[in-house]
């Protein structure tokens, strides 16, 4: 039976439940996740839906785990397209594509467009309010690793703190975005 687990993970791709995917990326399977996430935005259809944004963007995530970042950015650049459209500029998933979509600028080197994307993601999660604190306080790291990418260290250091600070007030429903924020802020100390 040395054919089981390969005809599992056969079964479990073929049959594709909306979790199986993510079960595979837990594990560090980006590779194997990713067929079913190009079949899911196959499935969620060419008409500009949330449901072909969300499906679009978890494809972006896997090829940006997987060091992809050219292949993700049309999947991140189409869900923020979609997202852009039926929401308006203001909505907090609006803000989401354009913090994801100023990482990849960072990544790729383009400090000032990374810049400007991030900006405007931390403003649109500000004016939400409580409801989008979580999101603003992603934003507000990668907006941070970007100042700090840039030679601001300072305007980084602020951000990190405001982050952790709020992710802090959340508590328990927040702590492991908590430990990230801390680890952040310390690394962040560490290099200035």
């Amino acid at each position: 039976m040395a054919f089981a687990p390969a005809l599992a993970l056969l079964l479990v791709t073929q049959s594709a439940p909306p979790d199986a995917a993510r079960a595979l990326e837990d594990a560090g399977r980006y590779r194997e996740a990713e067929p079913m996430l190009r079949r899911a935005v196959g499935d969620a259809g060419r008409r500009p839906s949330d449901a072909l944004a969300d499906a679009a963007e978890r494809l972006a995530d896997n090829l940006a785990k997987q060091a992809r970042p050219r292949e993700a950015e049309p999947f991140y650049r189409r869900a923020f397209e979609i997202r852009l459209a039926r929401h308006g500029a203001a909505h907090p998933a609006v803000a989401r594509s354009l913090s994801q979509l100023a990482g990849l600028a960072a990544d790729a080197g383009r400090l000032d467009e990374a810049e400007a994307l991030s900006a405007r993601a931390v403003a649109i999660l500000t004016a939400a309010g409580p409801d989008a604190r979580l999101d603003l306080t992603r934003a507000q790291g990668n907006r941070a690793g970007i100042l700090a990418a840039m030679g601001r260290g300072e305007d980084a250091y602020a951000l990190y703190r405001e982050a952790a600070a709020t992710l802090q007030r959340l508590g328990p429903a927040a702590e492991a975005e908590f430990a990230v924020a801390l680890n952040n802020l310390g690394s962040h100390l560490v290099r200035m």
